[in-house]
C-alpha cells in the first residue's frame, strides 16, 4: 500500500467515480481556482474524489473511502439555474485506484488530506471459476435489461450502452475488477449509497456478488413497473372502449324509440280495423313503448318539473347547472341515482307555497311548554332564535339544525315550531 501526503480532495453530492473510468464532473469556478493554484503550488495534476453524505453536517459528511483521479481536461461553459446563466468548469477526469483517507490537513477553504491507496484482493484457484461464472451472469442480466428496457428509458441505460456497446457487438471488459465498477457507475437506478458499497468492496468476487444482487433487483423492479404500466394501460382501455360503447349503445337506443313513437300512431289506426286478437297485441306493444318513452323522457319531465316549481333565480341556476351535468352521466353510473334524486327533490319542494305567518312569542312559549317535557336549553335556543326574526321583521338569517340520535324529538319540536308559527309542517 502505498501513501500520499496533501492531496486536494473534490467532494461530490450526487456523483460516486470509479476506478479505471473517464468521466465528466461540473464544479463551479470558485472551486477550480483553488484547484488550478493546488495544483500549481504541487505540481500535480492528481487529486481525490470523495462522495458526500446525506446528513450535511460539516467534514463528518464525506466518505473516507474514494477514488484517486488524474485530471485530463477542463472546459468552461454557461448553464442556467433557475432564471440566472451561471458559468461552470467541467473537469474530465480519469479514475486510477482506491483510497482511504487517513486525516484531514485542511478543510477551508477547501479539503485537504493524507490518502492511502487501497490494493484489491484478486481471487485464484477455485474462487478464479466462481469468479468467471459470476460475470457470465452478470453480463447476461446486463443484456437483458438493456432488451427489456423500455424506449422512454434510455436516459437511464444509454450511459451502459455507451459503456458496452449495442446488443450485437457488446464489448466487455476483460477484467473482473473493472467489470462491476463499470456497471456500478453506469447503472443510474443505483442511489450513491450502493455505489459507495461497492466501491468500498476490496474483494472482487464479493463486490460482483454485490452488483449481480443490485442490477437483479433492478431488473425486478423494472419488470414490475413494466407489468404495472401493462395493465394501467389495459385498465385504460377497456374503461375507455366501455364508455365509448355505452355512448353509442344508449344513442342507437335513443333513435329505436324515436322510430317506435313516429310509428306508434299509425299503428292504433290499423289497430281499429283489423281483429280484436291483434289489438290486443298493438295494445300491449304500445304498453312497451309507453314505458320506453317514459324512460326516455326522464330528463324532460324533470325540465317540465322545475319549470312549474317556480324555483328561485338562484336555486334555478343551480337546478339548470345540475340537469346539464345529468344529461351527461350515463344511466348506469352511480352518480346518476344521486343527481335525480336531488332535482326531484328540488321540484318537489313548495318554493312558490308559504303559509301566513303569526309570530306569538308568548303563544310560540305555551305550545312549546305543552308540547314538551324538559329541554329547556333547547326550547330557550328556539324562543331566541323566533325572537330575533321577529325583530327582523323577516326570516332570513340562519338556520338552527336539530341533530340528535333517533327518537329524542327533533321531529315533534319542528311541528311544534310550525304550530306556533301558524305553518303548514
Amino acid at each position: 500500500m502505498s501513501e500520499h501526503r496533501d492531496v486536494f480532495i473534490l467532494a461530490l453530492r450526487q456523483q460516486v467515480v470509479f476506478p479505471a473510468i473517464r468521466t465528466s464532473i461540473t464544479i463551479p469556478p470558485q472551486t477550480f481556482s483553488e484547484l488550478c493554484d493546488f495544483c500549481e503550488k504541487h505540481d500535480s495534476t492528481q487529486i481525490g474524489v470523495v462522495a458526500m453524505k446525506s446528513t450535511n453536517k460539516g467534514a463528518e459528511e464525506l466518505y473516507t473511502t474514494g477514488t484517486y483521479c488524474r485530471i485530463a481536461s477542463h472546459a468552461h461553459s454557461t448553464t442556467k439555474m433557475g432564471d440566472k446563466e451561471v458559468t461552470v468548469v467541467t473537469l474530465s477526469i480519469e479514475g486510477q485506484s482506491r483510497f482511504e483517507v487517513q486525516n484531514f490537513t485542511q478543510t477551508s477553504p477547501f479539503h485537504v488530506a493524507n490518502i492511502k491507496v487501497l490494493q484489491e484482493r484478486e481471487t485464484s484457484g477455485e474462487a478464479s471459476a466462481e469468479v468467471a461464472g459470476l460475470m457470465q451472469t452478470l453480463q447476461q442480466n446486463i443484456i437483458d435489461m438493456l432488451n427489456e428496457s423500455p424506449q422512454g428509458a434510455a436516459g437511464q441505460t444509454g450511459f451502459l450502452k455507451n459503456l458496452f456497446g449495442t446488443n450485437k457487438r457488446t464489448r466487455w471488459p476483460s477484467s473482473p475488477s473493472v467489470l462491476a465498477d463499470m456497471i456500478a457507475a453506469g447503472l443510474s437506478q443505483l442511489s450513491i449509497a450502493e455505489r459507495q458499497q461497492v466501491l468500498e468492496t476490496l474483494d472482487v468476487q464479493k463486490r460482483l456478488q454485490l452488483v449481480l444482487d443490485l442490477v437483479q433487483k433492478v431488473v425486478e423492479v423494472q419488470r414490475l413497473s413494466k407489468e404495472i404500466n401493462s395493465k394501467m394501460q389495459k385498465r385504460s382501455e377497456d374503461e375507455l372502449r366501455e364508455t365509448v360503447l355505452r355512448r353509442q349503445l344508449h344513442e342507437l337506443q335513443r333513435e329505436m324509440r324515436k322510430l317506435k313513437s313516429s310509428g306508434g300512431s299509425s299503428k292504433s289506426h290499423q289497430a281499429t280495423d283489423g281483429d280484436g286478437d291483434s289489438g290486443g297485441e298493438d295494445n300491449e306493444d304500445n304498453d312497451v313503448e309507453e314505458e320506453e318513452e317514459d324512460e326516455e323522457d326522464e330528463i324532460s319531465a324533470l325540465r317540465d318539473s322545475l319549470k312549474k316549481a317556480q324555483l328561485s333565480p338562484d336555486a334555478a341556476k343551480i337546478a339548470q347547472r345540475e340537469l346539464r351535468r345529468l344529461q351527461n352521466i350515463q344511466p348506469q353510473h352511480p352518480e346518476y341515482t344521486g343527481s335525480r334524486t336531488y332535482l326531484e327533490t328540488l321540484a318537489a319542494l313548495p318554493w312558490a307555497e308559504s303559509s301566513a305567518e303569526d309570530l306569538d312569542l308568548a303563544a310560540a312559549h305555551d305550545i312549546l311548554e305543552n308540547d314538551h317535557y324538559g329541554l329547556d336549553k333547547v326550547k330557550r335556543r328556539i324562543l331566541e332564535f323566533l325572537a330575533v326574526q321577529k325583530m327582523r321583521g323577516d326570516m332570513k338569517g340562519p338556520i338552527l339544525c336539530l341533530h340528535g340520535p333517533p327518537g329524542v324529538g327533533k321531529t315533534s319540536l319542528g311541528r311544534s315550531i310550525a304550530k306556533a308559527l301558524g305553518r303548514k309542517f
